[in-house]
């Protein structure tokens, strides 16, 4: 199980965000275009918060489009948002999945930066989160972004072998 969310990920990172007037997005694109936060933390921490929210067409705006299909492939689903709908489906305390924070940045397990690319090493330690039961923001794996016009997206999630903590 842990595998899958991991895999899907994977999908999430391909897809795109739209900020739509809310302020959580962060690219400057032209109106209308699909955009993602300036970072890859802000990436990385608004799909905790758009997984939370139970929004899984947000959260596959977020990943580039081979990304979501990856992703859907690695659930089994016929697309990002079905897949992203099974993790949504695993979380069993949305409030306290969406309080999860990353741990600093710069060296593993947090976000490091190499030009336009980005790798979070999250697979079970790059999360901080209280005593959380059920489907964590670390079982997604280790997750990998690219920097584009538009911000950071995912292009691929390698889901952790086992289920952390567990």
């Amino acid at each position: 199980m842990l595998l899958g969310a991991a895999m899907v990920m994977v999908a999430v990172v391909a897809g795109c965000s739209s900020d739509g007037g809310t302020g959580s997005g962060g690219g400057t694109g032209q109106k209308g275009a699909i955009t993602a936060p300036d970072t890859p933390e802000g990436t990385l921490t608004e799909l905790v918060h758009r997984i939370a929210d139970g929004n899984a067409v947000r959260a596959c705006e977020l990943f580039v489009p081979g990304g979501q299909a990856t992703f859907a492939q690695e659930f089994k689903a016929q697309d990002c948002v079905t897949a992203m709908q099974i993790v949504i489906g695993k979380v069993t305390d949305p409030k306290q999945f969406g309080a999860a924070t990353l741990k600093p940045s710069g060296k593993y397990p947090g976000v490091r930066i190499e030009g336009d690319s980005a790798d979070f090493g999250g697979a079970c330690t790059g999360f901080e989160y209280g005593n959380m039961t059920g489907f964590r923001p670390s079982d997604l794996g280790e997750i990998k972004l690219k920097r584009t016009a538009n911000g950071w997206f995912i292009y691929e999630v390698d889901l952790p072998n086992t289920t952390c903590g567990g």
